[in-house]
């Protein structure tokens, strides 16, 4: 009985210790982000090594429409323009070292007055990197909302040139939408 005891306690011990060193080193993780602008599309990448990324663009019916593999790298920025392909939707795929990040890009011809993209930031919870692209001075308007409709945040950004700012929404628990809305009245709503 106290053979077994003892063989019971160093292995708690062992597990305490164990599980001690993991949460000393916390896991590593890369990051991934997209910003439109018309036709093109801007990947940026940042790594936590220099590691071989692979890069891959699916269309709607999940065939692959381009791919290209970064040898040794630890950040990027990669410009791909779209004006060659159909309108539709379409899926960044990335894949490096640390797993598979993925982010969805709807592309659609024609003038697009203003362009706004909105992500989640991977490895955060319910946190949202807002993009726009603009030129000169604009005032915009900023509406969040739930999935039932109800408006959790409103504020007005005075903006010169391109726009970037992210939303902490870890005590919303469900689906949300931005209303980005132009002093002229010209509004995009995006959801997630």
């Amino acid at each position: 009985m106290k053979k077994t005891l003892s063989i019971f306690i160093v292995l708690i011990a062992i597990s305490s210790v164990v599980n001690a060193r993991r949460l000393d080193k916390p896991e590593e993780t890369s990051s991934m982000a997209i910003m439109k602008s018309g036709s093109l599309v801007k990947l940026f990448y940042t790594g936590v090594k220099e590691c071989n990324v692979k890069v891959t663009i699916f269309n709607a019916e999940n065939k692959i429409m381009f791919k290209e593999e970064l040898r040794q790298v630890d950040r990027f920025m990669r410009p791909y323009n779209f004006g060659e392909l159909p309108e539709g939707d379409y899926t960044i795929e990335l894949v490096d070292h640390t797993g598979k990040k993925i982010e969805k890009v709807s592309y659609r011809e024609g003038k697009i007055e203003r362009l706004a993209n909105l992500l989640r930031i991977s490895g955060d919870e319910n946190r949202y990197l807002l993009t726009l692209s603009n030129k000169g001075k604009e005032t915009l308007e900023v509406k969040i909302y739930n999935a039932k409709g109800d408006l959790l945040y409103s504020h007005s950004e005075d903006i010169n040139g391109d726009f970037a700012k992210i939303y902490d929404l870890s005590r919303v628990d469900e689906k949300v939408s931005f209303e980005i809305t132009d002093r002229s009245g010209n509004t995009n709503r995006m959801e997630y």
